[in-house]
């Protein structure tokens, strides 16, 4: 029993679909695209989230290779979306910062691609023993999983960016008002000093 739950898990390993997360920069004015190809019936999924740039936001375009838009939306700060390959070919995903005339921005991308369609002649589902049953249980579990975990790890480069962009504003911030207490008070010392120096004048 314990080799079948072995083995499952190991196959489980090779079915599980390919989860690939990264960060780039997409300049002002400029849009970055990557392609994928993929089979009629595979499932895509998608994870993005805008870390650094302006308002942190981003347009995104998802085209077919028939030209089909798939997906898109405009000035968005992060966003999950999946979907299913209605032709075979190469799909496009499309970081637009056209709106943007100077800020640059980065982006944190995920994409999942599902495993390939079984054809007519593979087994049907209700044919399957309960071992390859199993499998393919532990092969979604594990796609799910990776996902989550690459989302996690984009959420958490999200809010180390803010709190290290945060604490480098507080820093500045102290500074500018040392700096401004410290002319105010050399100002005031100067001031009293001109002060007392014209009446000793005028007596």
């Amino acid at each position: 029993m314990r080799t079948q739950i072995i083995a499952a898990s190991l196959l489980a390993l090779l079915y599980a679909g390919l989860t690939s997360g990264f960060s780039f920069n997409v300049d002002a004015t400029t849009e970055e695209c990557f392609y994928e190809d993929v089979q009629v019936g595979q499932t895509i999924g998608i994870m993005f989230q805008v870390t650094q740039g302006g308002f942190l936001d981003i347009d995104i375009q998802l085209k077919a290779p028939d030209g089909r838009i798939v997906y898109n939306a405009e000035k968005q700060t992060e966003g999950k979306y999946s979907f299913v390959a209605h032709v075979d070919g190469e799909y496009s995903f499309c970081f637009s910062n056209r709106m943007s005339t100077l800020t640059p921005k980065v982006v944190s991308f995920i994409a999942t691609l599902g495993d390939e369609p079984q054809q007519p002649k593979g087994p049907r589902p209700a044919d399957l023993d309960p071992l390859d049953q199993a499998v393919q249980t532990l092969a979604e579990g594990i796609r799910a999983m990776e996902g989550d975990q690459e989302y996690m790890k984009m959420r958490e480069r999200v809010h180390r960016n803010t709190n290290e962009s945060t604490n480098s504003r507080v820093i500045w911030w102290s500074f500018f008002e040392v700096a401004a207490l410290t002319a105010l008070s050399l100002w005031e010392i100067y001031y009293v000093k001109r002060l007392f120096e014209i009446k000793r004048v005028g007596v």
